[in-house]
C-alpha cells in the first residue's frame, strides 16, 4: 500500500510540470487545454509575460515539493507530514493565483488538483500517517 500511496504523490506533484510547460510555452496552448495562462491576480497589472514566468518557476516548486514529499513518506520519514502540508497548501494557492477568473473547463484549470490536494492534506492531519 505504501508504494501505491508513494506512486500516487509523485505523480499528482508531477502532473505540475504540465503547467510549466504551458506557462513556459513548451507546450502550444489550445483552448480546449484549460488554463491559459492567465491569473485573475497578477495578468492585470503585472503585464502578460511576468506572470507566466513566476507560474513556471512556482510549478516547478510544487513539482518539487510533491516529489519529496512522495520520496519522504515512501521512506517513512516523519517528516514527509510537514512536507504534505507545505506541498498541498503551496499548490492549492498556485491554483487559486493562476485561475484565470472563468469558470468554463474549470477541470483542465486545476479543479480535481485542489480537490486531490483537500483530501491529502485532511489525510495528513486526520489519519497522521507514518
Amino acid at each position: 500500500m505504501r508504494f501505491i500511496i508513494t506512486m500516487f504523490i509523485l505523480l499528482h506533484g508531477w502532473v505540475h510540470v504540465w503547467y510549466l510547460l504551458l506557462a513556459g510555452n513548451i507546450v502550444k496552448y489550445t483552448p480546449d487545454m484549460g488554463w491559459s495562462g492567465q491569473s485573475w491576480l497578477l495578468t492585470g497589472w503585472l503585464g502578460e509575460s511576468f506572470p507566466r514566468q513566476v507560474a513556471v518557476f512556482l510549478y516547478l516548486i510544487a513539482a518539487v515539493l510533491f516529489t519529496a514529499t512522495g520520496i519522504g513518506y515512501n521512506l517513512g520519514k516523519s517528516w514527509f507530514i510537514n512536507m504534505m502540508l507545505i506541498s498541498t497548501v503551496f499548490s492549492s494557492l498556485l491554483i487559486i493565483a493562476f485561475f484565470d477568473g472563468k469558470f468554463e473547463l474549470l477541470v483542465q484549470k486545476g479543479l480535481v488538483g485542489l480537490i486531490i490536494n483537500i483530501i491529502l492534506l485532511m489525510w495528513v492531519v486526520v489519519a497522521k500517517p507514518s
